[in-house]
């Protein structure tokens, strides 16, 4: 008879048992995963939790098409984020001048020309990189790959896109090296009614037509950001 800290024979075996189960479904998962994605995942640091809670989401809520989506992501994730560019003097120290911060080229410049007169000339330098793989949130992803399965499911235009086009061009949160922000939704409310302006709602063509011209009214070149480095974001 075992006293009550000793394990009897069928208690340590069921031990055991557990421990063994508990090994082959951890094994049982990374197997399933694909190893691009697996690798992305180390690289994630502090952040993979962010990133397997997407994974998980998709499991959970049972749509496999964006769970690959969100596998298509993950896995081309390393190696993009953006760089914090500021400017900086010849003895290394940042120099304190936002462009943002003024009216117009104009003052920016005159702002610039005086911080030079008094710590010699300012260049720009990056600062720091941001990677994606360690800083993106499970939120933000998810509401990104949600937003753009609606454009590709409901959108009329593109409908006939394939999975593979789909990941290439529409499914990236990023359109080059600016830093993350939301912008699926601003720009799907903006244009909402878009397929009652087609004659025909199936011409992606023509809606793109359209879009290019709103967008040349809508944004507007300002010599300003010629004095800031950095991508702008949406």
């Amino acid at each position: 008879m075992s006293t009550p800290n000793e394990a009897g024979p069928s208690k340590r075996w069921g031990i055991l048992f557990c421990g063994v189960l508990l090994l082959l479904t951890q094994l049982g998962c990374a197997a399933s995963q694909p190893r691009d994605v697996a690798l992305a995942l180390s690289k994630a640091g502090d952040n993979r939790g962010e990133l397997e809670k997407v994974l998980a989401h998709y499991r959970d809520v049972g749509d496999y098409q964006k769970l690959a989506a969100a596998e298509f992501l993950i896995a081309n994730m390393p190696g993009h984020g953006y760089s914090i560019a500021e400017f900086c003097d010849s003895a290394g120290e940042w120099g304190k001048f936002d462009a943002l911060d003024y009216a117009s080229f104009k003052e920016a410049l005159a702002a610039l020309d005086a911080l030079e007169a008094e710590h010699g000339e300012l260049t720009y330098r990056s600062r720091g990189f941001v990677p994606d793989i360690e800083t993106i949130t499970a939120d933000y992803l998810i509401d990104n790959i949600d937003l753009a399965f609606a454009a590709w499911r409901e959108k009329p235009w593109a409908r006939r896109l394939t999975f593979a086009a789909f990941c290439e061009h529409v499914l990236p949160y990023r359109g080059s090296n600016e830093p993350i922000n939301s912008w699926r939704a601003a720009c799907m409310e903006r244009y909402v009614d878009l397929p009652s302006k087609l004659d025909d709602p199936n011409d992606a063509q023509a809606a793109a037509r359209l879009v290019q011209q709103d967008v040349g009214q809508w944004v507007r070149f300002d010599e300003i950001f010629y004095l800031h480095p950095t991508d702008q974001g949406f």
